[in-house]
């Protein structure tokens, strides 16, 4: 409750993992763990449907889409979960996910803006990327500017050209990936893109793997040294607060960290000389 009320618009809480100790018969469904969690504080779904056919629930899913742009928080989707938690126990789970409860996706939101560029991007693992660079456009409540092309085969089979209008959504609501480029007003001579024969950060000839994937062969490129230093430092690894692409960046460019253990002799003054850091943050 403490962490809902310092963070309000951060988390929402729509279910409970496991309770010990709690005799309330409202942890028997989900509307009564919901109306539960709501009474301690916690911000909750703003809207729930209890459903009692297939036609129901397609009508609850339509509702949900229609309202779903005026809900102050992202949604891509509803989740259809059975109430009674006696019965969720007795159908049980699969060995990857509950059988008493699906997802439902609605079709990602899309918009048009005109394609500026094609840069190249290079990953912890030496993938290269093409990225669109774009026009701004206002898109699923965020201005996106750049949007991946996924691999070479992705953007020769949806014939990019540069300058082209493109559709661009964002895939699961989160990553923008050019959908398909609109040919209508192409103009005569636009270029095709070049993907490049030499990586666009260490100048290593690149490898083609294959059809969707071409890498760079140097471990030692700095982009794939940055890429697995912030994937150790990222959330889902070692969790490292303040460990994020800027101060990575600067890490590498300066020398002082080129592979995971040189991220533990790191000394405060090094960390403090760095760009938009001092004393206190750095000892952080």
């Amino acid at each position: 409750a403490r962490l809902v009320a310092k963070r309000p618009l951060d988390l929402v809480v729509y279910g409970v993992a496991a309770a010990e100790g709690i005799e309330d018969d409202r942890l028997k469904s989900q509307t009564g763990i919901v109306e539960w969690l709501k009474e301690l504080g916690f911000r909750t779904p703003e809207r729930l449907w209890v459903c009692s056919s297939a036609d129901e629930l397609i009508t609850a899913i339509d509702e949900l889409d229609q309202m779903r742009k005026n809900i102050s928080y992202e949604t891509d989707g509803a989740v259809i979960k059975l109430n009674q938690a006696t019965l969720r126990e007795e159908i049980g789970f699969t060995s990857k996910a509950p059988r008493w409860a699906i997802a439902y996706k609605f079709a990602a939101e899309q918009a048009t803006t005109r394609l500026r560029d094609i840069t190249f991007q290079v990953g912890r693992t030496g993938k290269i990327t093409p990225v669109a660079e774009l026009e701004p456009v206002f898109l699923a409540g965020s201005t996106i500017s750049r949007a991946t092309l996924h691999n070479e085969e992705d953007m020769r089979r949806k014939d990019i050209h540069l300058g082209d209008s493109v559709v661009i959504e964002k895939a699961g609501e989160v990553i923008p990936a050019v959908v398909r480029a609109l040919t209508e007003g192409r103009e005569p001579d636009a270029a095709l893109p070049v993907f490049p024969e030499k990586c666009p950060e260490c100048s290593s000839r690149l490898e083609r793997v294959s059809d969707v994937l071409t890498r760079c062969p140097n471990p030692d490129c700095p982009a794939q040294v940055r890429g697995r230093l912030e994937h150790w430092c990222s959330r889902g690894a070692m969790d490292i607060e303040g460990g994020g692409e800027v101060l990575v960046r600067q890490l590498v460019d300066k020398g002082l960290v080129l592979d995971v253990a040189e991220l533990y002799r790191l000394k405060v003054g090094e960390v403090a000389a760095l760009e938009r850091m001092a004393e206190k943050s750095a000892q952080n």
